[in-house]
């Protein structure tokens, strides 16, 4: 370790230890920053010791290999009251937030009933931030929403890392009870970013993949390994807040859509409490015919989402598990099962209002127990697609296709309206354990298209299952994230 820090001096004063740590003051001086002996500088090692009440301001940029690391020692905390003790990037980069065993940053009065009740706060505040990192960190309590009355805070500026920038490490945090958890602002360039590992929980989004430029291009783009769950606490009498565990978008309206050189979502579980205003758990925007659309992407952009898990504790009563309208690509091997198949608007899957002239393949997905198991036109898909899909359980509306609703017994009619689904079957029960995972005999089982040929460069992970086990390069796969 280069330099200790506490919240005030201690000891001798020279950032030798914890007990002779540097102050809090020191380290947001911009003459502490620099090349020389005893400065920060690129590859400095920062220790943060005991609680710490105020915000820390990097003054300073790393370099690519030699990273400036904020390292929080055992039982270290950013702790305040009203969030203030936060980190301000301040547009430097290389960057490193590592919060060791047990690093915390914590807001103690924030929620709903709390002294402060309607005020928001951001955890770490990082825009052009390129090749930073930000790993091993509880972001906790950046609002405590509890009440179904309380509509008073913005629940977009409650953010436990606010980010932008390329070559973006977001891995192995806890983050929880706040608004938006992360919330990327990305600008025209920014790509090779990767969200990973992340237990994500009590928040309104999980992520927001948002941009605010019209055109331009962002990625590629990797979210996989997470698990985020439980979004009811957002709940309020008069759905102010619409949830989602991930949630892409363009601020600025249609012509602005973005383009993504790669989007990829994959080994994602979602799950707990959906609450009775959430959206969806993947809701990639689409373009809804309208002139103030805001979708996720343009018609070529290369959007990929596989291997994941959807699930609930409660009923969904709104929206789809997931939705994607937001450009080519796929949508493969993922396994949801819903709730309830009567609920009259709970749906499993939806690709519908896609930028036009936008296909994207749909296979080896289980979709079950839904009312609404998948919607879509003729024309929607990739040619070939939907199939090799497993359909269980489904409700009076499972199969939606050109505004006509067709029954889970009328699963020849969808066939017929789609032009597809040759291969797929619709059976009473998918036979899945409580983690989604095919039991002995489980139609699922060989039941899936064998999509080696995709395997390649960022597809590689679509060869293997949510809990890496390879799938065979001959022959038949499973349906479904195992």
């Amino acid at each position: 370790m280069d330099y200790y820090v506490a919240q005030a001096a201690a000891g001798l004063d020279d950032g030798s230890s914890c007990a002779n740590a540097e102050s809090v003051l020191w380290l947001n001086d911009p003459a502490a920053w620099g090349p020389m002996s005893g400065q920060i500088g690129p590859g400095s090692v920062i220790g943060l010791c005991g609680t710490i009440t105020s915000q820390l301001t990097m003054q300073g940029s790393g370099t690519a290999g030699h990273p400036i690391t904020v390292y929080w020692e055992p039982h270290a905390t950013l702790s305040s009251p009203m969030g203030t003790a936060s980190v301000l990037t301040n547009g430097q980069s290389y960057i490193t937030l590592d919060g060791g065993t047990d690093g915390s940053i914590q807001a103690t009065a924030l929620g709903s009933g709390l002294p402060g009740h309607g005020h928001w706060a951001q955890a770490v505040y990082a825009l052009n931030c390129t090749g930073c990192t930000f790993r091993n960190l509880t972001i906790a309590n950046f609002y405590r929403h509890t009440s179904a009355i309380d509509t008073s805070v913005d629940a977009t500026q409650s953010n436990g890392i606010r980010f932008s920038g390329s070559d973006i490490t977001i891995a192995d945090n806890t983050i929880h009870d706040l608004g938006w958890a992360l919330y990327a602002e990305w600008n025209n360039g920014d790509g090779h970013n990767r969200i990973y590992g992340n237990d994500i929980w009590n928040v309104d989004h999980g992520f927001a993949s948002t941009s605010g430029f019209a055109g331009g291009n962002i990625g590629p783009l990797y979210i996989y390994d997470n698990y985020i769950h439980d979004f009811a606490n957002w709940d309020t009498n008069t759905n102010a807040y619409h949830h989602d565990g991930i949630h892409c978008y363009t601020v600025v309206s249609q012509p602005g859509a973005s383009h993504y050189s790669g989007l990829y979502i994959y080994d994602n579980r979602f799950g707990g409490t959906v609450g009775n205003s959430t959206t969806a758990d993947i809701f990639m925007e689409g373009n809804y015919g309208s002139s103030g659309a805001t979708p996720c992407s343009d018609a070529t952009s290369s959007v990929y989402i596989f291997n994941n898990v959807f699930s609930s504790t409660d009923l969904v009563t709104d929206n789809p598990y997931l939705t994607d309208s937001a450009g080519d690509g796929g949508m493969y091997n993922n396994t949801i099962v819903g709730q309830s198949n009567t609920q009259a608007r709970g749906g499993c899957i939806s690709y519908t209002d896609q930028p036009p002239g936008a296909k994207a393949a749909l296979e080896n997905n289980i979709l079950s127990n839904c009312n609404n198991l998948i919607g879509g036109n003729r024309d929607t898909y990739a040619p070939g697609s939907p199939d090799y899909n497993v359909y269980a359980n489904g409700g009076n509306n499972a199969f939606v296709c050109s505004s006509n609703f067709y029954a889970f017994s009328a699963f020849a009619s969808w066939r017929s309206c789609v032009g597809a689904d040759e291969h797929s079957v619709a059976v009473s029960s998918a036979g899945l354990r409580r983690d989604g995972s095919p039991e002995p005999g489980s139609s699922a089982i060989r039941h899936g298209k064998n999509l080696t040929s995709l395997c390649q460069g960022p597809l590689v992970p679509l060869c293997s299952n949510i809990d890496g086990a390879r799938r065979p390069a001959n022959g038949p796969w499973n349906a479904g994230a195992y």
